[in-house]
């Protein structure tokens, strides 16, 4: 409540909410929290940051959470300043990231796996 209140500046209180999206602990919560509250924060946010609201779902780095940030940014954004690109933007950094997750998976579970078998 406290984060969404008029208390403190809205670019004061930013920081708080992507330091939770920088953490894969608080992550989905911090994520959950922005949908569930987006409208708080399109109205709290000045006319020209509104569209980077998307910016939020980059933190992710998996297909399912890039299909679930465009069904829920799309409709959103179409109307904000800079929003639609900001949302392809984001989607972009969540494939590059999957992309590059799967590529190298198989390499470092095998080195992993020839890792534990040395170890004592």
């Amino acid at each position: 409540e406290l984060i969404l209140s008029d208390e403190f500046p809205v670019f004061e209180i930013l920081p708080l909410l992507f330091g939770a999206l920088d953490e894969p602990a608080t992550r989905e919560m911090a994520f959950g929290h922005v949908k569930e509250n987006v409208d708080v924060w399109i109205a709290r946010l000045p006319v020209g940051y509104r569209g980077m609201i998307p910016v939020t779902a980059r933190f992710f780095c998996d297909q399912k959470k890039a299909r679930e940030a465009e069904a829920f940014f799309r409709p959103r954004v179409e109307a904000m300043e800079g929003g639609p690109r900001e949302l392809d933007k984001s989607l972009e950094v969540i494939r590059l990231c999957t992309a590059k997750r799967e590529a190298h998976l198989p390499s470092v579970a095998s080195f992993l796996e020839g890792f534990s078998r040395s170890a004592p």
